[in-house]
């Protein structure tokens, strides 16, 4: 019996590869241009619940999120919108879920800024 599918598995399987190799060349371009800060930044995933202030409606990134992206840009973190005895946030000193959006949100255009390069964080 024949695959009728064949042709369009062909095609697929053609196709990624395609897209594959075009992302392997991006991402060894992308490396070869990158500062080996760039890089060790790549690999840095601290803490993140004191990256950030919070009083009333107000919401602001703290400074030693804002100096961390200046002296080398993050990958990632962890911990960012955690809220328990460790982090010293409860309900009340926490984020709500809208604040949470708003918060990464925030980071997120801090870290595009901050980029000479378009590296993907958080």
């Amino acid at each position: 019996m024949k695959n009728r599918f064949l042709p369009l598995y062909i095609t697929v399987f053609v196709a990624i590869a395609i897209v594959s190799c075009n992302r392997k060349d991006s991402v060894s371009e992308l490396i070869s241009q990158m500062t080996l800060e760039e890089k060790c930044g790549q690999l840095s995933c601290p803490i993140g619940f004191n990256f950030y202030g919070k009083e009333g409606d107000s919401l602001w990134l703290s400074e030693g999120f804002l100096g961390m992206m200046d002296t080398m840009p993050l990958g990632s973190c962890w911990a960012v919108l955690r809220a328990d005895p460790w982090s010293r946030k409860t309900v009340e000193t926490g984020l709500h879920p809208r604040e949470s959006a708003r918060l990464l949100n925030m980071m997120a255009g801090s870290i595009r800024s901050s980029r000479r390069l378009v590296v993907s964080s958080i």
